[in-house]
């Protein structure tokens, strides 16, 4: 049960509803999630997607943030199938993540911060001990999230992040949200723009030259017959 904090209902009401699959014994029903309710990026790779940018932020008016937080929702791209149509017309998606701190900026009750695992909470910078990050990869040296700079862990509440087909795509798509900023309680702490790269022969390769997509892991409540093999192994946990 959580503490009684009349102020703060509409918050807990809506931790506790969000919460509650995840605070209970959970049965094969309820790794069916409706894929309307997982944003795309934990089930899709954005093939048709080639560039990218990424939004850092910081909640500065926790009531106005809420609500742009609401207005948000409704551009989240799911993970919710799409028609031959829908996807002839998707040229950008729209995906965000919040900290532990901008959770606990946003309001959401103590109970419910305390049900996040313990790695969430302290952040990497605080674990960088453990992570091996040291000397040139000390949190000293991050960019961002690490323990100075207008960016370290305590500052940094939300990540937005945006993908195109096209560079104009993505500039039109960072150039709208920008403009929403202000009046959301936001402010920007950092941009960093990102594109798909590619070998000598086209394909996809990641930052240290590997090729990339070749395969994708499995989620369990989400696993298409038509694509499975055997020798795939079992699919990750959901949650």
């Amino acid at each position: 049960m959580l503490r009684h904090e009349p102020s703060r209902a509409p918050v807990r009401q809506r931790a506790q509803r969000l919460l509650r699959p995840f605070l209970r014994k959970r049965s094969r029903h309820d790794l069916q999630q409706p894929r309307a309710d997982i944003q795309g990026l934990v089930l899709h790779g954005y093939k048709a997607m080639e560039t990218a940018c990424f939004l850092l932020l910081k909640i500065e008016d926790p009531t106005r943030a809420r609500s742009w937080l609401r207005e948000t929702i409704r551009e989240i791209t799911t993970a919710a199938d799409k028609t031959s149509e829908q996807l002839s017309q998707w040229t950008t998606s729209l995906n965000l993540a919040l900290t532990w701190s901008g959770l606990k900026t946003l309001g959401l009750p103590d109970a419910a911060l305390e049900t996040f695992p313990t790695e969430f909470q302290e952040g990497m910078a605080a674990r960088a001990d453990i992570l091996g990050d040291s000397g040139e990869s000390a949190p000293e040296a991050w960019e961002f999230g690490g323990v100075a700079g207008p960016a370290r862990q305590e500052e940094l509440h939300l990540l937005l992040m945006l993908y195109g087909t096209t560079e104009a795509e993505v500039s039109a798509l960072l150039d709208w949200e920008r403009s929403r900023l202000a009046a959301g309680g936001l402010r920007e702490l950092g941009v960093q723009r990102a594109s798909r790269l590619r070998d000598a022969e086209g394909h996809v390769v990641e930052h240290f030259g590997f090729r990339d997509g070749i395969s994708q892991p499995r989620v369990e409540g989400f696993v298409d017959p038509k694509h499975t093999h055997p020798d795939h192994g079992d699919p990750i946990k959901a949650g």
